[in-house]
């Protein structure tokens, strides 16, 4: 081969050997790089226990800071941490009462009584039992600025049916379902001892025992009766209400407002004095951006929307 070529082949082989350095640097310098933002990428099903953990941190942080009277900072991180359960809270659907009642804490700690009693409402949904949830909303009730008492009448029926006002629907809905199917086991026990020649015998044998007739009848009495008065009471309530579903519990979230005689700022107050956040009403109609409310005492007023959150839209629709 001629000098000429050689020297061509050559730079032909160092040209080749530099572009192949080169893109073997380069992918060198791009795989850790996507390593790393697949790595700085969080996984969609850990989102919310990363988001829960931060917020408990930051929760955590909080109270400190208050203890320590440092109230400033203290807000802030309480901040941090609302941004960060809601944020979970929307992941999950905002189905989860632990987390919405941890939701209810925060804002309880931000000073905000309306939104705390809105959400211990919307816990109270999923865990209606929960000891530390009823004890957190007595104590942020005791604390609202309206002291708003029921009328005598009102007072009355509350007390005879307390569980009606004080249930929340999806526990009257499981107390009735678990009271029928207890019906339905009861009314089915003779039929099956009926059909099975074993329990005919065991039958037989209880029947000639003063156990069976001094002892056993009265508790399956007892309990048919239990079980008839529950599937009443409930099934009574839940009728009540499901016919009744243009009603809906809410809470008061602005600072203060003005009721109002009609459904606009023009019409006059409704009664002296403004209502305050956290105090808890029935919405009964709503018509454009206002609400008529019916308070625990019989008034009936209208209130702004933007002034009142309804229990079952107000924190877990925002939160979706």
């Amino acid at each position: 081969m001629s000098p000429f070529l050689d020297r061509c082949c050559g730079h032909g082989v160092a040209s080749c050997r530099a572009v192949l350095l080169a893109v073997l640097c380069g992918l060198g310098a791009a795989l850790p790089a996507a390593a790393q933002e697949a790595a700085a990428t969080p996984d969609p099903a850990a989102l919310p226990s990363v988001l829960l953990a931060e917020a408990d941190r930051h929760f955590a942080a909080g109270n400190r800071l208050a203890g320590e009277r440092r109230p400033a900072q203290a807000a802030e991180r309480f901040r941090a941490a609302l941004l960060r359960y809601e944020a979970a809270a929307a992941a999950l659907g905002g189905g989860n009462g632990y987390l919405l009642y941890n939701i209810g804490n925060t804002y309880f700690r931000l000073g905000d009584i309306g939104r705390a009693i809105l959400f211990y409402r919307e816990a109270q949904q999923f865990i209606p039992a929960d000891p530390n949830l009823q004890q957190s909303l007595r104590h942020a009730r005791s604390l609202r600025r309206d002291r708003i008492e029921p009328t005598a009448a009102g007072g009355v029926v509350r007390l005879l049916f307390f569980w009606h006002f004080t249930m929340p629907l999806r526990a009257r809905v499981a107390v009735l379902l678990a009271a029928w199917n207890l019906l339905w086991l009861l009314a089915l026990l003779p039929a099956l001892a009926a059909v099975s020649a074993c329990a005919r015998r065991l039958r037989e044998r209880l029947r000639a025992s003063r156990t069976w007739q001094h002892g056993r009848r009265p508790v399956v009495g007892a309990a048919v009766a239990v079980g008839a008065i529950a599937a009443v009471a409930m099934g009574g309530s839940v009728a009540a209400e499901l016919l009744d579903s243009k009603t809906a519990a809410a809470v008061v979230v602005a600072p203060e407002v003005v009721a109002r005689r009609g459904d606009g700022a023009a019409y006059e107050a409704s009664f002296d004095g403004a209502l305050h956040a956290g105090t808890e009403l029935v919405v009964v109609e709503r018509r454009n951006d206002w609400y008529q409310v019916t308070l625990a005492d019989g008034r009936r007023a209208w209130l702004p929307a933007h002034a009142v959150a309804v229990v079952g839209e107000g924190a877990g629709a925002r939160l979706r």
